[in-house]
C-alpha cells in the first residue's frame, strides 16, 4: 500500500470521502445549534453509532459493525479491548 496525499475539497480525486463529509455536516450542523463542546460530542457519538449501525448496500446489506466483527472472526489477529 502506498500513501498518496490529495488536497481537500478536491472530490474529483477523493470524492467519496469528500461526500460522506457533507452529509456528516448536513446532518450534524445543519439541523442543530450546540450550546457546548460536550453537547457537540454527544451528538456525534450519537449519529457515528447510528450511522455505524445502518445497512449498506455496498456491503450486502450489512452494516459496517458487522463487517468488522466477521473479520476479525475470521483473521487471526488478536485485539485486546
Amino acid at each position: 500500500m502506498k500513501l498518496r496525499r490529495t488536497r481537500p475539497y478536491s472530490p474529483w480525486q477523493n470524492g467519496k470521502v469528500e461526500r460522506s463529509h457533507r452529509e456528516d455536516g448536513k446532518i450534524l450542523y445543519g439541523r442543530k445549534v450546540f450550546t457546548s463542546e460536550k453537547e457537540l460530542i454527544k451528538q456525534v457519538e450519537k449519529h457515528e453509532a447510528r450511522y455505524n449501525n445502518t445497512a449498506k448496500t455496498t456491503l450486502d446489506f450489512k452494516s459496517l459493525n458487522q463487517v468488522v466483527s466477521e473479520y476479525f472472526s475470521m483473521c487471526n489477529i488478536c485485539v485486546d479491548n
